[in-house]
């Protein structure tokens, strides 16, 4: 999954949360997440934070470090999905990235 580090430095820009999925909009492209998600601070607090790193823990999930101790971590695990995939990102470059 080293594509997601692309995100790595850049800044959130929009965060929302409609039906149960989570959009996430970077500098240079966009999240989608479609499993259940948490965050360390209110969604709000988020915007404005760079993102300082990406983790994956055990194939369970996949933790998003923001700047402020920040954090979103979202579920790998198969019965927390809504639809087929977990997430799914997609690059201004056009790359896209699913899980």
């Amino acid at each position: 999954m080293s594509e997601l580090n692309r995100f790595i430095g850049e800044k959130l820009l929009r965060l929302s949360q409609e039906n149960g999925e989570l959009f996430a909009c970077f500098g240079c492209g966009n999240l989608g997440v479609f499993t259940k998600v948490s965050f360390t601070l209110p969604m709000n607090e988020m915007i404005g934070k760079v993102v300082q790193s990406i983790e994956f823990e055990e194939a369970e999930v996949f933790i998003i470090n923001l700047s402020g101790g920040a954090t979103i971590a979202v579920s790998l695990k198969p019965k927390d999905y809504s639809g087929p995939e977990a997430f799914c990102a997609t690059f201004n470059d056009g790359a896209i990235v699913v899980e």
